[in-house]
């Protein structure tokens, strides 16, 4: 209502960070203007010239028993870089990522999770633990990533299949029409070219900022250690692919942009 009914840019600013702030928190999909998105409509295209501000990420803890060990094995305990992955999975917020969270523990598997609305997720041994996620490979002379860099599995199909009739997730099941506009195709400048369903804006403002947060917080975390799951072990996974607009060196240089004016 304040957006709305006020012409002052500055009240106009504050109303739309309070906005975004809450809906990060109960996940509605809603345009400031009240309208509502779907998808495809809300997440189509490119999303790396968008505008971009910095905000904290929204990290939530959930009770769920991971086998993870508090702390990573670097002098601080904390990061010292990232492994970005995708679930090739479905799309969906908090519950969608607390079903990836058990998954994850069943299999002797712990990492961070972040829904579509860019929340991230942890479990119970904290947001510093290490766990099994990156497997093994090697960047940026690391080949210890689990016990170095933190994993962020984000809830989205990653790569997808082509067919005659249609896009299929990886595992099998078709794409419904409402997403296909999100399928974008990517070359090999994105690791394993193929078609990828694009992360949500929300997702890639998230996976910014929380380097951006890392960065300012964690003297441990370097740009240079972000990489995705498709560098850390090239030829073996192909996430994040072009589900990201960037390509990582693309990301990376982003980040390292963005941390010169934040």
């Amino acid at each position: 209502e304040i957006w709305k009914n006020t012409s002052e840019v500055k009240l106009k600013d504050l109303a739309t960070d309070g906005y975004n702030a809450l809906t990060k928190i109960i996940g509605d999909k809603r345009k400031i203007d009240g309208t509502f998105t779907t998808p495809d409509q809300d997440h189509e295209g490119d999303h790396s010239t968008k505008p971009f501000k910095y905000t904290p990420p929204v990290v939530v803890k959930l009770p769920i028993n991971m086998p993870m060990v508090a702390g990573f094995t670097t002098s601080s305990g904390k990061a010292k870089g990232l492994v970005i992955h995708s679930t090739e999975g479905r799309i969906g917020g908090k519950d969608q990522a607390t079903n990836v969270l058990s998954y994850l523990a069943s299999q002797g598997y712990g990492c961070l999770v972040m829904d579509e609305s860019g929340i991230i997720y942890y479990g119970d041994k904290g947001i510093n633990a290490r766990g099994a996620h990156a497997g093994s490979g090697k960047w940026n002379g690391i080949s210890n990533g689990n016990s170095v860099m933190f994993g962020i599995e984000v809830c989205s199909p990653g790569q997808v299949f082509k067919k005659a009739d249609g896009y299929y997730y990886d595992g099998g099941g078709k794409i419904p029409e409402n997403l296909v506009p999100r399928i974008r195709y990517g070359g090999v400048e994105y690791g394993t070219p193929g078609y990828y369903m694009a992360f949500s804006e929300a997702q890639e403002e998230s996976l910014l900022n929380f380097c951006l947060w890392q960065l300012a917080t964690n003297p441990e975390f370097k740009i240079e250690n972000v990489c995705g799951h498709h560098e850390y072990r090239p030829g073996n996974k192909s996430d994040p692919g072009h589900a990201l607009s960037y390509t990582m060196p693309q990301f990376r240089a982003k980040v390292l942009e963005l941390s010169k004016i934040v």
